[in-house]
């Protein structure tokens, strides 16, 4: 009769990890920390603590910012985080995707379209430099080309005049001619007269004409500030975002640090989502957007802009 073997006991299924609210609560109560002192810490606002003590996934939005979140709390109340993440990982049902962010391949014609503006500037400032050198140099040329009235005026010498001897006419020769006198005494008065139109129209000549200053050279016209992109959005704090243009196309997914400005030139309407919607100021062609009334319990915001 052939033995029979003996059969292996069935593996018992490994219990769960404790839950990764309870490990959190029980570390901030070991150092002695009140809600409301962990909410000015982490930031997070009260109805998150609640929810992640609780348990309460469903409100925890989106697993990739809830992994945030844990990291956050068990930083300050100090927790040990890759703990928290894996208990967190086995409650809510598997491995949280892997945190992508195809913005990023934007940031290249961005920075492109922000160098235009500077290389602007700077080639009106060099022409403006260029313009005034130029009229500078063209108003010294006109001063140093105009008369002064510290040239001197020639002096003109009066020519004598010549004095003819008295002719005494023969006698028997009749006295009816005429005499010469008149004559030499025009021809003196005429002479006279000469010398001083001449001084005269020397001493016109010789003042010096205004000069007209150079025409001032003209301003540079400004050029035309470029039109804002339809959609702008500013991050005053680091925030996730998703935006689809109006065929649907995700044109902007992924998480966005604070002090930068994400601009979207595609056709809208726009369906926007924001992870932290409060850190966010939203602008559609050029006017401020109020998301306020869109703001859930977890500070994310759903909405269409158009």
């Amino acid at each position: 009769m052939a033995e029979q073997e003996p059969m292996e006991p069935a593996e018992q299924p490994s219990s769960l990890p404790p839950k990764p609210g309870g490990l959190l609560k029980a570390a901030r109560e070991a150092r002695g920390l009140s809600l409301d002192e962990l909410v000015v810490q982490t930031k997070l606002p009260r109805s998150m603590i609640d929810a992640i003590e609780g348990d309460n996934f469903a409100l925890l939005s989106e697993p990739v910012y809830v992994r945030g979140y844990y990291r956050k709390y068990a930083r300050v109340v100090g927790a040990d985080e890759a703990m928290v993440i894996a208990a967190y990982e086995a409650h809510a049902g598997g491995e949280l995707p892997k945190l992508e962010i195809p913005v990023l391949l934007q940031d290249e014609p961005m920075r492109e379209r922000r160098r235009w503006p500077l290389i602007l500037l700077i080639l009106l400032l060099m022409l403006g430099v260029i313009g005034l050198a130029w009229w500078l140099l063209a108003s010294d040329a006109e001063t140093s080309t105009s008369p002064t009235s510290s040239q001197a005026v020639p002096r003109v010498s009066e020519p004598a005049i010549s004095r003819q001897p008295a002719v005494t006419p023969p006698a028997g020769e009749s006295t009816d001619a005429e005499p010469e006198a008149p004559t030499a005494g025009a021809r003196s008065s005429s002479s006279a007269g000469g010398p001083r139109r001449l001084a005269l129209e020397t001493r016109i000549a010789s003042t010096p004409q205004p000069v007209e200053p150079a025409a001032a050279a003209e301003p540079e016209a400004e050029p035309e500030p470029e039109p804002e992109p339809p959609l702008v959005l500013r991050f005053r704090e680091a925030s996730w975002v998703r935006v689809e243009d109006g065929s649907g196309r995700r044109v902007l997914n992924g998480l966005v640090q604070g002090g930068e400005l994400r601009e979207i030139d595609e056709q809208g309407p726009y369906a926007v989502f924001l992870g932290y919607a409060p850190g966010v100021e939203v602008r559609y062609q050029g006017e401020p957007v109020d998301v306020s009334a869109y703001v859930r319990g977890n500070n994310t915001a759903r909405f269409t802009v158009e």
